[in-house]
């Protein structure tokens, strides 16, 4: 991987305080006290913590998902700026992928113990390819080729395919293109140009350990590789125990350890290692060591200081925190922008992976706290004294690291009590907040000075709304809130909004108001003049068009303060008297049927007037302020009624218009009928036939009428049997002529007279002789219903008629009948009378 130049823009490092020194009663729940952060952000992740990145842990080479995939041996490891993450399986002959999503993959096959693996900025994966003697570099497609050496163990210089390795163990680029090499069984540090040409950049082939200029130094099987920003190389010597320094001109110095074979911490001459073999560095500067004997990640920081970073000492793969994980000859870790590690846990066949962002304290603090490591906030309830002790706390992000001293002690309690504070407003005035007791000097604090701040130890009001008050004795803290409400102004309303009314009508406004108070005041002004009473009702008869009417009201509670209505405003009218005048279209006599137009005109009027016209008093015509009519009688008065129903401010409502009396020609002769009738005295059931006489109209149309009741048709002649004993018979005629009226006719009432008796001959002689051959009945004329039957001696009958017009001659079916005695039976259809 390319390590020696971090162009990336980081952010900048962590910079935290905290509250400090802190003095805690036991068993009282303390105020969380958390960091102040003036730097970069610190991630919210575990420092330290140890997770399994790839690989189960059985020796093989299954691709898949991250947890399934195996390995044999991985030695190296590498990413691009994807993230995936290359790794040189060793013992596979193999170099696998880590995609990001955490799939394992098969990258590249054909190598021979391939120890070393690093990538350049377009994807290129360069191998140190140990068993084959040579560098191998494989395309972003996967394409394999010898980038250097040409397959025989040796230690030759030269363009690529002349230059010899003996067991190549790590490979590393600087931002120019340059490889670096760790030519382990050499003892030398290699580099490959761009193009391909091979030299020596430091050590002379021979096993040992010595500091100097280029093959003045010596090596001692060296592992691995990596840069900094400057283009020194940094070296991990497992056979001398040594972390080595060169420079870009070759000259080698020792950068930490001592060559004593151990795990000490300390600063870099007095820390020991364990075989390290492999060497990273991040942005911040740190250097980390894969110490591959001691099963340890060990961290440099930029002064030098080497600490255990992860790691128990012991062969192991328990994931977890620091010192609570565990690994198995770590054989190379590097570094990933994101804030983590990742380790080739060469043991465990596994791709481990650290975190190294986040907050640490160097101690335990005193039981029941207990410190956060992905804030820094440490909480909790003390349970036992202590006494104050410095803890160092440290922020930790990409960019570097951030240390802090806080000082904290336990001490017997003694509760601060503070009794809530009562409802202020902005009128009040500066207040002891009252709290006692505690284990020393009181003092407060607001969190919201813009409703409150602290003025020599009194709570001072600067604003509403509500502000926590904190009481503290430098060991223990109390709050309560405190609330503070705001200058209260009236919102004040007038009704109605506008009136429209008449002049000198008496007017009532209603003010209406919100935050008055319990004991308001109102002022009402009109034109900005005094006015009314204290009330919140104004009633006056002597406003005019566009007064201007406001009300203020003042509250009077705690904070004076006023609050003024908008103005509402009105429009009084003058009083109106309404008015209406008609015109004829025509003066002097006309004829008659003359079609005369009457035009009003009106005043006052509204813009929904209602106009009804009368002639003679009866209404007429329909609601317009034109009328026309032709069918007028001489001396007909014309007049109009006016309404207005939408005006305001009237004397009057409706208004009656001037008569206008026509003077009208009539005709020569009007139309007369009289009704005539073939008798008035009759017998019931007996037709009579009334005639209507017309004179001076056609054509006519008639309409017949018995009692009101309509009967007969449309001719001049009516004929009826049914009248009875006082029945009236009319005839209404009229015309199509214009302006003709109905005219009826009546006749004399009719009288019914009494039925004649009927007088019944009990003899016949039917013999043709003149005398006495019909049976004559009379009276039986009257009786137009009547229903006559013969029956002979044995009840048969012989003889029947309905009405009796016609006298019987004495024959049956045209034959005279005997001589003999013969009964009858006469039934005169009226009342059941029966002869």
């Amino acid at each position: 991987m390319i390590q020696p130049i971090f162009s990336e823009v980081f952010a900048q490092a962590p910079d935290i305080t905290y509250q400090t020194p802190k003095v805690y009663p036991v068993n009282a729940t303390i105020t969380p006290l958390s960091p102040t952060n003036t730097g970069g952000v610190v991630p919210a992740t575990v420092y330290g913590q140890v997770s399994t990145y790839a690989g189960s842990g059985a020796r093989g080479f299954t691709n898949g998902l991250a947890a399934v995939a195996s390995f044999n041996s991985p030695t190296r490891i590498a990413a691009d700026a994807a993230e995936n993450v290359f790794v040189a399986d060793r013992d596979n002959n193999l170099i696998r992928k880590i995609a990001l999503d955490g799939t394992v993959t098969t990258f590249a096959t054909g190598f021979n113990q391939p120890n070393g693996v690093a990538v350049d900025l377009t994807g290129n994966v360069y191998v140190a390819d140990a068993a084959s003697y040579s560098i191998k570099k494989i395309t972003p497609a996967g394409a394999v080729s010898t980038f250097a050496g040409n397959g025989s163990q040796g230690n030759l210089n030269g363009n690529s395919s002349a230059a010899s390795f003996y067991y190549p163990y790590g490979v590393i680029l600087d931002g120019a293109g340059n490889v670096f090499v760790a030519d382990a069984y050499n003892n030398c540090i290699r580099k490959i140009t761009p193009n391909g040409l091979v030299t020596t950049l430091a050590g002379n082939g021979n096993q040992g350990f010595s500091n100097g200029n280029g093959t003045s130094a010596r090596f001692n099987h060296p592992n691995c590789v990596a840069t900094d920003a400057t283009g020194n190389i940094y070296v991990a010597d497992p056979g001398n125990n040594l972390i080595r320094k060169v420079t870009p001109a070759g000259l080698v110095t020792t950068f930490a350890g001592n060559g004593t074979l151990g795990s000490t911490n300390g600063n870099t001459v007095s820390a020991t290692f364990n075989s390290p073999s492999g060497i990273t560095s991040d942005a911040a500067g740190n250097f980390y060591v894969a110490d591959l004997g001691n099963n340890l990640i060990r961290k440099i920081d930029p002064l030098g200081a080497i600490t255990t970073l992860a790691g128990n000492g012991f062969a192991g793969s328990n994931d977890g925190i620091r010192t609570s994980a565990s690994f198995n000859r770590p054989n190379d870790v590097q570094f990933n922008r994101a804030g983590f590690l990742y380790v080739a846990d060469f043991g465990n066949n596994l791709i481990r992976k650290i975190i190294i962002t986040g907050y640490t304290i160097d101690k335990t603090l005193p039981p029941g706290l207990t410190f956060e490591a992905t804030t820094g906030i440490i909480s909790g309830t003390p349970t036992v004294k202590s006494p104050a002790t410095d803890y160092i706390v440290t922020a930790y992000n990409t960019s570097g690291s951030s240390s802090t001293i806080v000082n904290i002690s336990v001490v017997n309690s003694a509760p601060i009590t503070f009794a809530p504070i009562s409802f202020k407003t902005v009128c009040s005035t500066d207040f002891d907040p009252g709290a006692t007791g505690g284990n020393g000097t009181i003092t407060y604090s607001s969190n919201n000075p813009l409703v409150a701040t602290i003025v020599a130890g009194k709570i001072h009001i600067t604003g509403a709304g509500t502000a926590v008050i904190t009481a503290t004795d430098g060991s223990t803290s109390f709050q309560q809130s405190l609330t503070v409400g705001p200058l209260v102004v009236p919102v004040v309303t007038v009704s109605p909004g506008f009136f429209s009314s008449c002049s000198g009508m008496q007017l009532t406004y209603t003010a209406t108001a919100i935050n008055q108070g319990n004991n308001p005041t109102y002022q009402w002004q009109v034109n900005g003049q005094n006015v009314g009473t204290n009330s919140p009702v104004y009633v006056s008869s002597s406003l005019v068009t566009d007064d201007k009417i406001t009300c203020t009201v003042t509250n009077n509670d705690a904070c004076m303060v006023s609050g003024t209505s908008p103005y509402v405003t009105l429009r009084a009218d003058a009083y109106v008297m309404l008015a209406i005048t008609i015109q004829a279209s025509v003066t002097g006599p006309v004829p008659g049927n003359t079609a005369i137009t009457f035009t009003a005109t009106p005043t006052n009027a509204g813009t929904n007037p209602t106009y009804q016209w009368q002639v003679n008093g009866i209404n007429a015509g329909t609601n317009n302020p034109v009328f026309t009519g032709s069918c007028f009688s001489n001396g007909d008065r014309v007049s109009c009624i006016l309404t207005n129903n939408s005006g305001k401010c009237l004397t009057n409502v409706t208004a009656l218009s001037n008569n206008i009396t026509l003077d009208i020609v009539p005709a020569n002769s009007a139309p007369t009928v009289t009704i005539t009738a073939s008798a008035d005295h009759v017998y019931a059931g007996t037709a009579v036939t009334f005639t209507a006489n017309v004179v001076n109209a056609t054509p006519v149309n008639y309409q017949w009428q018995v009692n009101g009741n309509n009967a007969g048709t449309n001719i001049s002649t009516f004929t009826s049997t049914t009248l009875k004993n006082g029945y009236l018979v009319t005839c209404i005629i009229t015309t199509n002529t214009a302006c003709a009226t109905a005219l009826t006719g009546q006749s004399l009432p009719i009288t019914i007279l009494p039925p004649p008796t009927v007088n019944i001959p009990n003899t016949f002689t039917p013999n043709g002789d003149g005398i006495n051959d019909f049976w004559n009945i009379p009276a039986l004329g009257y009786y137009p219903s009547c229903i006559v039957s013969i029956y002979n001696r044995y009840g048969s009958l012989i003889y029947q008629s309905k009405g009796y017009s016609k006298a019987w001659d004495g024959l049956l079916n045209g034959s005279p009948i005997p001589v003999a005695t013969y009964y009858y039976l006469i039934d005169l259809g009226t009342d059941n009378m029966t002869v």
